[in-house]
């Protein structure tokens, strides 16, 4: 929960913590149950996220490699959108899953 509040935390390690509770709560349904909704949420961040973590990757490369120049305006472009697309997305989230997860038992 603290990651999806924290605008300033590392995007790229916020998508593997969401696979790992997506696939989580997928294997242990019982343990943490999550609605349809949210589980859909869940994926449409993580790949929202790892739209974004290509395209900084493929930025990072091209900055190196003359024969990619070419393609980094539009890579950046991309990465910028991917991100807005994530925050989107992660902002709805958040509210479903910090209710669900804080409300859910521990035993």
């Amino acid at each position: 929960r603290r990651a999806l509040a924290d605008t300033g935390y590392d995007r790229h390690r916020l998508r593997l913590l969401i696979k790992r509770l997506r696939y989580a709560a997928e294997a242990y349904p019982q343990r943490l149950p999550l609605s349809a909704e949210a589980t859909a949420g869940l994926k449409a961040a993580q790949n929202a996220l790892g739209d974004w973590h290509d395209r900084e990757v493929w930025c990072l490369q091209a900055e190196h490699q003359a024969d990619l120049w070419p393609l980094l305006p539009l890579w950046q472009v991309e990465q910028r959108q991917a991100l807005v697309r994530a925050d989107t997305l992660l902002a709805a989230l958040s509210p479903a899953l910090a209710a669900k997860i804080g409300g859910a038992s521990r035993s």
